[in-house]
């Protein structure tokens, strides 16, 4: 296998590795260079994600009424992705929403423990996906749920665009950043 295909296989393969608990194949070096390439497949496994969780909110849709089958699909979302985004946003929440020092934030979203404004967080944004895809679930909504796997790809620019850090980069995170915007 030419080496530019191979580098470009374990991109996307660590990609679904860090994203999601999808089983991948293949065992990939996990260096930065890799993780690194690996940004531009982010899309590309949030939309099979997707594809998943609207597969199964419409079958469960079929076959149960509208809450029960966006609960179950919110459950295989969450499982899919191993709650990483929602880790995440719990973390976030419990340093912003602390109102202390900047530094002390920052140790804050460090911690593994959740807070109270993290679980807070966390069961506001279930609820709202669980509210969604209730609606999403309908007869009225089935249209919407296509929206679900186009959502990585629409949300690209976003994500994507350049934020000033929330602590100066060590050398090695700089070298990383370059190499995502190369």
């Amino acid at each position: 296998m030419a080496p530019r295909l191979k580098m470009s296989l374990h991109a996307i393969a660590a990609a679904f590795q860090f994203l999601s608990r999808l089983p991948m194949p293949v065992t990939v070096p996990f260096e930065e260079a890799t993780l690194a390439r690996s940004v531009v497949a982010y899309p590309a496994v949030g939309l099979v994600i997707g594809l998943l969780v609207a597969a199964v909110c419409a079958a469960a849709g079929w076959l149960l009424p509208a809450l029960p089958a966006a609960i179950i699909a919110l459950a295989v979302w969450v499982g899919l992705t191993g709650g990483l985004h929602l880790d995440g946003l719990m973390d976030t929440a419990d340093g912003l929403l602390s109102h202390r020092s900047r530094e002390r934030m920052l140790e804050i979203m460090k911690d593994s423990r959740v807070g109270a404004m993290g679980v807070i967080a966390g069961c506001m944004q279930l609820l709202l996906k669980a509210a969604l895809l209730t609606l999403w679930t309908g007869d009225a909504g089935r249209q919407a749920l296509l929206l679900l796997p186009a959502a990585p790809l629409l949300s690209r620019a976003f994500l994507l665009r350049p934020s000033p850090a929330g602590r100066t980069p060590a050398p090695r995170a700089q070298a990383s950043a370059a190499c995502t915007a190369a």
